[in-house]
């Protein structure tokens, strides 16, 4: 029997119209894309966990049904490493990270997943904080002045100033009358007892050393470790009061909004002026930083004082004669 054309032309039109169906919907999985996602930064991290924030730019053309972050201590990471699951959909989300180990360094990034596949963000890395140390334990210095480690956030301060007369390898540190542009440490009025009850004065040269006047572990705290310590206390309109020390035993009146809240117990140790001349014992207190100004004669360094409770930055000569609090190494030197 044979086949019209007209009957040839209609068994392939389904053929056609069906071959049109799946080259349309194969076009359709191609136009689908990756996501676009961005590891935007670590917010906080403490010994064992972290949080970080990241975001969803674009879903690529279909749903997210996975979002979070992977993490390593190798570098890109993937969902095949450890991971959080943080929901679906695009926009800014928040990763809680546990289980890490201290004093570790991490890689992260962020991740999302498509029907077309996982996208990862940009890596970036982090270290976990060192162990706090445990209650009640103590340092000390060359010369066996006890000090007790005091955690504030997620910095680890000596709650006294230093008293040390020697650098860690057993030199002495040079006490004269006279000013010096090497290191040079004071007590208050030339009297020892002043330098056991509100710890030395010690110059900048002092303080940056390479021989170290710290206790092991420990060193001069940066500016932006002084920066961090204000900022967690709620800011430099009121963290001065609670650094320092309440009553007036150790700060001349008013010592305004003194609670010592920080446990950071600040004295109103007062200072050594470049002239050689001391000042403001119970009226004012500056701690160095390690940080000093480029090609200039000076340093930074902070304040409190008994008329407020203020805590702020002063940028003052490296001859001049300041408190020290130590601080924790945050880190492994290699870090």
């Amino acid at each position: 029997m044979k086949t019209s054309k007209i009957e040839v032309v209609a068994r392939f039109i389904p053929i056609i119209l069906l071959s049109g169906m799946l080259i349309a919907c194969e076009k359709e999985i191609d136009d689908t894309q990756l996501p676009t996602v961005t590891t935007v930064e670590i917010i906080d991290f403490l010994q064992t966990n972290a949080t970080s924030e990241s975001t969803i730019t674009s879903n690529g053309g279909s749903d997210i049904t996975e979002r979070g972050v992977s993490w390593s201590t190798s570098q890109n990471p993937t969902i095949d490493d450890s991971r959080t699951i943080d929901g679906s959909g695009e926009g800014d989300f928040l990763s809680e990270i546990t289980g890490l180990e201290p004093n570790t360094k991490y890689y992260l990034r962020a991740y999302a997943t498509n029907v077309k596949g996982t996208a990862y963000g940009d890596e970036i890395s982090f270290t976990t904080l060192r162990p706090f140390p445990e209650p009640g334990s103590t340092v000390s210095d060359f010369d066996n002045h006890i000090y007790r480690p005091l955690v504030i956030g997620r910095q680890v301060w000596l709650t006294e100033n230093l008293k040390t007369a020697h650098f860690n390898n057993g030199e002495p540190i040079i006490q004269e009358a006279g000013i010096v542009d090497d290191a040079g440490s004071w007590d208050f009025d030339d009297d020892p007892e002043n330098g056991m009850i509100y710890g030395k004065l010690y110059n900048h040269f002092a303080v940056t050393d390479e021989r170290g006047i710290c206790p092991d572990g420990y060193r001069i705290p940066t500016e932006e470790e002084w920066f961090a310590l204000i900022d967690f206390l709620g800011g430099n309109s009121i963290a001065g009061g609670k650094l320092k020390y309440p009553g007036l035993e150790f700060w001349s009146s008013p010592n305004a909004d003194a609670t010592n809240e920080s446990g950071f117990s600040a004295y109103g140790a007062g200072f050594r002026e470049i002239d050689g001349s001391f000042q403001g014992l119970g009226g004012v207190a500056y701690f160095w930083s390690s940080t000093a100004v480029p090609t200039s004669l000076e340093a930074s360094s902070f304040v409190v004082g008994t008329s407020d409770p203020t805590a702020g930055r002063f940028f003052v000569m490296k001859r001049a004669g300041f408190s020290v609090r130590c601080i924790m190494e945050p880190y492994d030197a290699e870090d």
